[in-house]
């Protein structure tokens, strides 16, 4: 099973018992389901993350919001909008910090890229800044980096593992935030 952001491509493979049925099992590679936490939401305080994806060819680099996505999400909050708007108006900015940093990070062996770089960089760089910002609306951001192998196929029955390297700015609750949705509730009742 291989996991691609959002999509989770898996493959059956017929192993024959000992009494000679076929049957069918899916086989897990690589670090997540469909019903996994992703690796970047290892923390209960984790809000949600924008993923920077570096694409192919002439298409921009860019960050892309996950976990999100429900209208009930403590970050689609109207009490953390004026969080969202500080934050977003860096990451999106496509001459920001944010941005700069990752593309900048070192390659190491056959194109790897080093996000331990990225994530040092933003811990100095823009994190302590953004972080001020946030603090009083109950919210922090921190970098976070990762790695996941997933299976190239050579097309003649073969192939390897590769590691992919991954980056993104994760945003966290803080203690404040329960307090801010909390009043937002009071405020809707």
């Amino acid at each position: 099973l291989l996991c691609n952001r959002h999509q989770c491509h898996s493959r059956l493979y017929n192993f024959k018992s000992s009494i000679q049925k076929t049957t069918h099992k899916t086989l897990k590679m690589g670090g997540c389901c469909c019903k996994c936490t992703p690796r970047w939401a290892n923390n209960e305080d984790v809000v949600c993350a924008y993923i920077y994806e570096e694409c192919a060819c002439f298409r921009k680099r860019k960050y892309v919001l996950y976990g999100a996505g429900k209208e009930d999400s403590l970050w689609n909050l109207p009490s953390s909008q004026t969080a969202r708007s500080l934050v977003e108006g860096d990451i999106f900015d496509p001459h920001g910090i944010p941005i700069s940093i990752a593309a900048e990070v070192p390659k190491g062996c056959c194109g790897y890229e080093m996000f331990e770089a990225a994530v040092e960089g933003l811990e100095k760089e823009w994190s302590p800044k953004m972080n001020r910002q946030l603090e009083p609306y109950g919210f922090r951001v921190d970098g976070f980096e990762w790695v996941e192998y997933r299976y190239i196929s050579n097309g003649q029955g073969g192939g390897h593992t590769q590691p992919v390297p991954h980056f993104c700015i994760r945003i966290r609750a803080t203690n404040t935030t329960e307090r801010f949705a909390n009043q937002e509730e009071l405020k809707d009742a």
